[in-house]
Parts: structure tokens; C-alpha cells; sequence
């Protein structure tokens, strides 16, 4: 069982996100925590057609407010549930304006609007089973009157959620899945350079982590790799880079031992 959260407004990044972390979820029954009064009613039809097209199990807990745009989540075609204290408001599409205009883009604008307000009709229909209207304004429900209307499905003994624990958990989860796809996306028909992201994922560790050795292994594919490897090592031993002590010419024998000690301590650093 995964948990997805939206705590905040529904806009492009948290669509993106939610989409990320359904993927990553590959089936596995999924329960998706919905505090949020709204956004951007795009980026939640977007979020909704995410959750529609999910291949497995999923549940929508409201565990707060599901208001605005954010109700139309709940229409993905999923069991819904609510905390019995949740909140929902449902209200027609509204825009901030920061110009100037003249009467032809005004009613151009207008135009939009209602476009808008018929897809936010259809789609809350889709649901809710009686009749409703929301041209005068905010319209609110409670979870019981939620149910009735047929916008959720059950109603659940819960509380609020702490919006702030859940927001973190949702970036932490977030993060984890951008370390995961940076990782993978270095792969290439090196062997040893996916033994070395495989293990590097497992570990928690990020592209920073194993970059250097990355470089050193990309161009190698001959069965003399280990000579390069230790060209490579000495090299920035010679330099002083990275902070490697030593910086005069090496005999054959030093290097051998500089390069053993040197693989010896980067695959104890990986185990």
C-alpha cells in the first residue's frame, strides 16, 4: 500500500509530481490524501486523469477540504471517501486580471469562462447525482451532505491531517523518485557503470556521489579497463585534484598499490 498527498493547490508541479509518484507506485494499491482548496481546475483535471488511468487499486480520502477545483478530483472515476469533519465547496470558474483590456478581449475572456464553467458541469455531474447550481456563488457542503449528493462515497471517522507533516512527507517522497530516475538515466552498455548505479541506489547515494567514477568507467570496454582505471586514478593522484595527496611521479609499483587502495576503498565505500 503507497500514500500519495496533495496538501496545497492544485498547479502544474503538483501535477507532474503526482503523476511521477503514481508511476513509481507500478500497481500497487495506492490511497491519495486530498487537503486542498483549489488551484488551477487544468492542472486538476490533469491530476484527475492521472488517477483514471492509474492501473491499480486507488482510493481518494478527502482528510480536510476539498474545495474548487480540487472537487474535481474527486470525479476521476475512483471510491472516494471523506473525514466526517471534511469540507467541500464547488463554485464557477473566476480569473485575476493584471492588464489592460478593451471590450473585445473582455468578452473574449468571458467566453473562455463559460467554456470553463460547462467542463467543471459535465465533469462534477459525472458524480453528483442531484441537481446543483453554483452561478450565485461559493456554494458548501458537508461530508453528509457530500454523500448524499453522491460526490463521495463514504464517510470516515478521521481528523484533519497535519497539512504540514504530509506536505513534507509528499517532498520527501518526491525527492527519492528524482534520485532514482537522475540515477537510471546515466545507464549505458557499460556493465560496470550500471553494477555501480544499481548499487548506488540501493545505498541512497545521488549522481554526485558516483559521478567520478562514472567518468572514469563511461569510455572503458575493453578487457584492460583495470590499466585505464589506474592511468585515470594516478593521474588525479599526480594532480592533486580532489583533494588526493601526492603530487610527484609515481613508479610502476606505487601505482599498482595506489590503484589497489583506491578500488579497495571505493568498493568498501559500496558494500
Amino acid at each position: 500500500m503507497k500514500n500519495i498527498y496533495l496538501c496545497g493547490e492544485t498547479d502544474n508541479y503538483e501535477a507532474t509530481r503526482i503523476a511521477d509518484e503514481l508511476e513509481f507506485a507500478k500497481g500497487d494499491p495506492v490511497t491519495f490524501y486530498l487537503n486542498s482548496s483549489g488551484g488551477s481546475v487544468f492542472d486538476a483535471l490533469a491530476i484527475a486523469h492521472s488517477l483514471r488511468h492509474y492501473d491499480g487499486e486507488l482510493t481518494i480520502s478527502v482528510a480536510g477540504l476539498a474545495a474548487s477545483s480540487a472537487t474535481l478530483i474527486l470525479c476521476s472515476g475512483r471510491k472516494v471517501t471523506a473525514a466526517a469533519n471534511a469540507l467541500f465547496m464547488i463554485h464557477s470558474p473566476k480569473i485575476m486580471l493584471m492588464d489592460n483590456y478593451n471590450a473585445r478581449e473582455l468578452l473574449d475572456l468571458k467566453e473562455t469562462l463559460d467554456k470553463v464553467t460547462e467542463t467543471i458541469k459535465t465533469t462534477l455531474a459525472s458524480r453528483i447525482k442531484k441537481e446543483f447550481s453554483f452561478e450565485d456563488g461559493d456554494v458548501w457542503f458537508t461530508a453528509q451532505e457530500a454523500l448524499e449528493m453522491g460526490l463521495i462515497d463514504e464517510i470516515e471517522e478521521l481528523g484533519i491531517m497535519n497539512v504540514m507533516e504530509k506536505k513534507y512527507q509528499a517532498s520527501v517522497r518526491h525527492a527519492e523518485i528524482g534520485r532514482i530516475r537522475d540515477l537510471t538515466a546515466m545507464k549505458n552498455e557499460n556493465a560496470s557503470v550500471n553494477a555501480i548505479i544499481d548499487v548506488a541506489i540501493k545505498r541512497g547515494q545521488s549522481v554526485a556521489d558516483v559521478k567520478e567514477y562514472i567518468a572514469a568507467l563511461t569510455d572503458i570496454k575493453t578487457v584492460g579497463a583495470a590499466g585505464k582505471i589506474a592511468d585515470v586514478i594516478t593521474d588525479q593522484m599526480n594532480s592533486g585534484a580532489a583533494g588526493v595527496v601526492g603530487q610527484t611521479a609515481l613508479s610502476e609499483e606505487e601505482k599498482k598499490i595506489a590503484f589497489r587502495n583506491k578500488v579497495a576503498e571505493f568498493a568498501n565505500g559500496l558494500t
